[in-house]
């Protein structure tokens, strides 16, 4: 399915009469700052003012605090998810967490306004007030249907499973009073380029998963990961190797591991866990929370957590590639297990 709508919109796309418009005009990113995050409006909540005015909710208040908390000053993009709402990406560092806009009818926000709604057979072109141009197709085309000129729009950078889109415009003014609407946009031209220096930048902790040692034993491959676990396989691939990446993922009692260099997938057992890994301090289960013992915060919607408690260690594998979703990587149990006796893992998405 996902090849599918890859193919499709990769057809329409280069089929649309004002995909010859196109410049190589530089990309005009715009990523907002946190101006403050001083304001506590209620006990265990945090509201956050971007430097364009947007005041946005945050169900806790944890963000400023500890080592991997965020600042004033960070970068944010404004992220939507479908059926679950918007998002704050911290692109200065790392985390994302989900926000409720709190001032969309405030006449102090800073905001583009459309000047021009072009509508082909299939696709609209919008051109907003700063000169921007901005191609939509069929697939969002449809949530435009009550916007009009003089609508404000905030520009936020957004990447995207399949399609070439790469912002989303968010319309302040749309009839739909329940959520600010928005559209995926590709950008057509930009008369002029942003190029502001993010001085708030550091690199998060790296947790990519590696191979630190393999070789064969008792007709097994053995292969020790940089995490301090150990897995056995029946079967890999010949071109597996010391240094490849490998994304780690769940199949009742098996570990399926994938070589992000080859691109192949295998089965494995785990036979040592790793003293190496992070444990969990707390789990926050009503927030779907888990803090580990390196202070990271993570976030899940499936909350599996009746078997998992205080002091398991767990395997983080980084997500590759992007999803439908804010999911950044898997969070796999090696302590607890389900009913059955398998181990368990989460979608989860860092906080910070």
């Amino acid at each position: 399915m996902k090849t599918f709508f890859l193919i499709l919109a990769t057809i329409f796309l280069s089929l649309s009469p004002f995909l010859s418009e196109l410049t190589s005009c530089p990309m005009r990113i715009e990523s907002f700052q946190i101006l403050n995050d001083s304001k506590k409006p209620a006990e265990n909540k945090t509201e956050i003012l971007l430097t364009n005015g947007m005041k946005w909710l945050y169900s806790d208040n944890d963000l400023f605090e500890g080592t991997n908390c965020w600042k004033v000053d960070d970068r944010m993009n404004i992220t939507y998810v479908y059926l679950e709402g918007y998002y704050l990406k911290n692109t200065s560092y790392q985390g994302c967490i989900p926000v409720k806009l709190q001032n969309r009818g405030s006449e102090e926000l800073i905001t583009k306004t459309i000047l021009t709604i072009i509508k082909s057979k299939d696709a609209f072109k919008i051109v907003l007030d700063d000169s921007t141009e901005w191609f939509v197709g069929w697939w969002s085309g449809v949530w435009m249907e009550d916007w009009k000129e003089g609508d404000r729009i905030v520009v936020t950078p957004q990447d995207f499973v399949f399609g070439n889109a790469d912002h989303l415009l968010i319309n302040l003014d749309s009839d739909k009073k329940s959520l600010a609407e928005n559209v995926r946009a590709q950008l057509m031209f930009s008369p002029e380029t942003l190029d502001d220096e993010d001085f708030n930048k550091r690199e998060p902790l790296d947790r990519r998963i590696f191979i630190s040692n393999l070789f064969e034993k008792d007709n097994s491959f053995i292969i020790e990961l940089n995490n301090g676990v150990s897995l056995k396989s029946s079967n890999l691939g010949k071109g597996w190797r010391r240094g490849d990446y490998l994304e780690l993922d769940l199949s009742k009692r098996r570990i399926i591991l994938t070589n992000l260099r080859t691109d192949e997938e295998r089965k494995a057992q785990i036979l040592i866990s790793g003293s190496e890994l992070a444990v969990i301090d707390e789990i926050k289960e009503k927030e779907g929370k888990i803090i580990l013992s390196d202070d990271s915060v993570w976030l899940s919607n499936s909350r599996p957590f009746k078997s998992w408690k205080e002091g398991d260690r767990i395997i983080v594998s980084q997500i590759d590639g992007l999803g439908f979703d804010t999911s950044t990587h898997t969070l796999i149990n090696v302590d607890s297990t389900d009913e059955k006796g398998n181990l368990t893992s989460i979608k989860s998405t860092i906080v910070k």
